[in-house]
């Protein structure tokens, strides 16, 4: 059983553009090998079939193609850090609240719903830090702008006092 090689192309008929030849086919297209039984209507050589597909017509290029490569790297380490520290920290966090639910009686079920509420929040304030990221960057202008994060840690530091004042309440009240 023999198998399409790459010049094989050339001696196949092309349906999209119905061509002979290749060589004279003016779209592009996507060549797909399926191995088949079935007859299918499309070009065969030993039991292999050529599905033709017509590429998309190309789109916009990537917002990320007028940046330097430095200014990727700097990108990268804000998606890790803000992106995903933040909503790492919440899944961590809402991951505990499940624990406590499961694994310990039904006193402790209000520690577990602060630690919810700690953790939607948390997730909640790292969707505002990654819908802020937009604003650092402005390719047009090739400059980098640096904005402190300090509302967001202002906010988390609320977040956080307030949640484990609340435990520290229920945890007494026992």
């Amino acid at each position: 059983m023999a198998f399409l090689k790459p010049g094989d192309m050339s001696r196949i008929a092309n349906p999209l553009c119905g061509a002979s030849s290749r060589s004279k086919c003016t779209e592009r297209t996507i060549h797909h090998y399926v191995r088949s039984s079935l007859p299918c209507g499309h070009y065969t050589t030993n039991n292999w079939h050529i599905m033709n597909e017509v590429e998309p017509p190309s789109r916009r290029s990537s917002v990320f193609r007028s940046f330097k490569d430095s200014q990727k790297l700097d990108i990268r380490a804000y998606q890790r850090t803000y992106e995903g520290a933040y909503t790492r920290a919440s899944i961590a966090i809402l991951v505990f609240s499940l624990m406590v639910t499961k694994l310990f009686s039904y006193e402790f079920l209000p520690i577990a719903t602060v630690f919810t509420v700690y953790g939607c929040s948390i997730f909640i304030i790292s969707v505002t830090r990654m819908n802020d990221m937009v604003d650092y960057y402005e390719p047009t202008n090739e400059t980098l702008y640096y904005k402190t994060s300090g509302n967001i840690v202002i906010r988390i530091t609320l977040v956080s006092v307030l949640s484990y004042i609340a435990m520290l309440i229920l945890i007494l009240r026992m």
